[in-house]
């Protein structure tokens, strides 16, 4: 006779975990609690693979970047519950401030990548990844950021094509993450996505996540600033200055090095946001900052790689250009 408290068995022993838990667990980040509690489903949404058409978790199988069937919300719920006991733990000391405690945490997730299959827990960990990613690729300390781009590029090749449902959760912070200060950074993030997409399937990725990089960029160059891209608390403001430079100088190259890779008929899908993004005083604000030798260089870029291939993009925003670079 079994008792009424008795716990489900769950395969590959894992422990269950509500939704409420996980978000509690990752120590009050508001885009990870959306990720989790206020719309599972939001991960599973955009590019989920057909029923049964994955491989096993081992196979770093390319992704496709194109639409597929979406999963419904009560998918995207159980697979909150793959999130185990471990791994709860391990995101719960990602949230902590100091980069010591950051630094082991990541190496523990790094090792449960590589130990672990989509069944026995790669499909919780991709779940609660985009905005733990988003969040530590522009930590301050380059060795979090080191330790990120290394458990970003175990995970994302262990995932293989389940990769596909959170490519365009990840894919702004991934490419920005390309023109990372830190060489080591930004080598490690090319890698894993030349893992993960062959050659001949590069182009499609991004022209597929174009306005997801449009619009990552646009958010960190018009709205962010250095006060709401780090914790006053927790930082002095040296270190918020230069968080920020990192994420707005980042973020043009991505920009940029979007319109290089993705096709001129694409490109002018997106000719409206494009042009009122450089149309922008803010963002053409940033050719005259000689406080920022990297957000300046990466301004620059962004117009010489416009001008060169898609002048078009610019549209009526040619006088504030102009003004701005005179």
């Amino acid at each position: 006779m079994s008792g009424k408290g008795k716990q489900p068995r769950v395969k590959g022993n894992l422990k269950p975990t509500s939704s409420s838990r996980a978000a509690d667990l990752l120590g009050g980040d508001m885009s990870a609690i959306n990720a989790f509690k206020a719309n599972p489903a939001l991960a599973f949404s955009q590019l989920s693979r057909p029923t049964g058409a994955s491989p096993s978790a081992s196979q770093a199988s390319t992704p496709s970047p194109g639409p597929s069937k979406t999963s419904t919300p009560s998918t995207a719920a159980a697979s909150i519950d793959q999130i185990d006991g471990k791994l709860a733990s391990q995101i719960k000391r990602l949230g902590k401030n100091d980069s010591t405690t950051k630094i082991r945490a990541l190496f523990e997730l790094k090792s449960y990548a590589n130990e672990h299959t989509w069944e026995t827990g790669l499909e919780g960990m991709m779940l609660a990844w985009p905005p733990l990613f988003k969040r530590h690729i522009f930590d301050p300390d380059r060795r979090v950021r080191v330790a990120v781009a290394g458990v970003h590029a175990a995970l994302v090749k262990r995932c293989g094509k389940r990769l596909a449902p959170n490519l365009k959760l990840l894919i702004g912070a991934w490419v920005a993450s390309y023109f990372d200060p830190h060489r080591d950074v930004g080598k490690a993030s090319r890698l894993a996505f030349e893992l993960v997409f062959p050659e001949s399937k590069r182009t499609e990725a991004y022209a597929y996540c174009i306005r997801d990089i449009l619009d990552f960029a646009t958010d960190n160059i018009v709205n962010q600033t250095a006060d709401s891209l780090s914790d006053a608390r927790f930082a002095d403001p040296e270190e918020m200055r230069s968080k920020y430079e990192h994420v707005v100088g980042a973020s043009f190259g991505a920009l940029a090095l979007a319109i290089e890779e993705v096709p001129t008929a694409r490109l002018m899908g997106e000719q409206t946001s494009f042009g009122e993004l450089l149309g922008r005083k803010e963002a053409m604000a940033f050719v005259g900052d000689r406080s920022s030798t990297f957000i300046r260089r990466s301004v620059y870029r962004l117009v010489r790689i416009v001008m060169l291939k898609c002048p078009e993009l610019v549209g009526e925003a040619y006088g504030t250009m102009a003004q701005a670079l005179l």
